[in-house]
Formats: C-alpha cells, structure tokens, sequence
C-alpha cells in the first residue's frame, strides 16, 4: 500500500497542472519536468534530471516494499 500512495503522488501532476500549472507555492516535481521539458525554457536536461530523481524516490519504495514481501515467512 506505501508503495501505491508514493508513486500516486509523484504522478499527482494533473490536479496541479489544471488547477494552477504549478505556480503559487503548489508545485511538484511532475509540474516542474513539464515546465523544463515543454516550457518555453525548454531545458531538457535540467526536466531530465528531476526525472531521474522521481525514479529513484519511487525506486527507494519499491525496493523497500519488495524486501518486506518476498522474505521468507520463518
């Protein structure tokens, strides 16, 4: 379940977008890629690296998640 919870609220990024496109202190880091990718700065490389960063805190989880469920039951 703390799996699910972390990786919806790193993809949370459609409320933010359609309610203020991520502007007036309600930002995420899914707002921020967009802005840096598509936005008129079209920084690919800077909206690369805050998506790496969203993998490894999913990863960080998952990885948590997956050691709790596949230990053997003793």
């Amino acid at each position: 379940m703390l799996v699910v919870t972390v990786v919806d609220s790193l993809r949370a990024f459609d409320l933010v977008w359609v309610v203020n496109k991520g502007r007036n202190g309600l930002e995420i880091i899914a707002a921020l890629v967009t802005q840096n990718v598509v936005g008129e700065a079209s920084r690919i490389g800077f909206g690369s690296a805050l998506t790496t960063i969203m993998l490894l805190i999913s990863s960080v989880f998952i990885v948590i998640y997956l050691n709790v469920v596949m230990r053997d039951p003793e």
